[in-house]
């Protein structure tokens, strides 16, 4: 008796966790249940006169990797979709499918028409040359030319 009765939970906990992903898109355990927007973690580092973006891209083909720059912005885009053999249904699913997303804003100085860009062991290393341009003093003028004091 004891046997089926925890088969019988079993079971309404398979059907509350089905119901709460369809109604949320994430299991109970927070893996997203449908294809998602991921927003990969990113490093960015300096070295020689270049900017080293590293992307982590576990399990992407890179064939399936878009990387672009425009008005000083890198874009990174990428899709890693759930292939499972004919007859094969997931029991627990921890890995992260969709779309994977990130956006860059480039400092001023890089020179877009030189990036380049590597994929090796899952992480995409974009290198992207620039000048560090010196910080430049601006004078403020005081509007009105007078100067008041305040009274307390």
């Amino acid at each position: 008796m004891l046997a089926r009765t925890w088969t019988d939970v079993d079971e309404l906990f398979r059907r509350i966790e089905r119901d709460f992903a369809d109604l949320f898109g994430r299991s109970f355990w927070g893996t997203p249940t449908r294809d998602a927007r991921v927003t990969p973690p990113v490093e960015v580092l300096r070295r020689d006169g270049e900017l080293v973006v590293r992307v982590e891209l576990p399990g992407v083909d890179p064939e399936q990797v878009d990387v672009t720059i425009e008005d000083n912005v890198l874009r990174i885009r990428a899709d890693r979709a759930l292939q499972l053999p004919d007859g094969v249904e997931p029991v627990r699913r921890e890995f992260t499918y969709g779309t994977y997303e990130r956006e860059l804003a480039l400092p001023e100085g890089t020179e877009a028409e030189k990036l380049s860009a590597r994929y090796e062991a899952g992480i995409l290393e974009v290198t992207v040359p620039y000048q560090v341009r010196e910080a430049r003093k601006i004078p403020v003028e005081v509007a009105g030319g007078e100067r008041k004091a305040l009274a307390a």
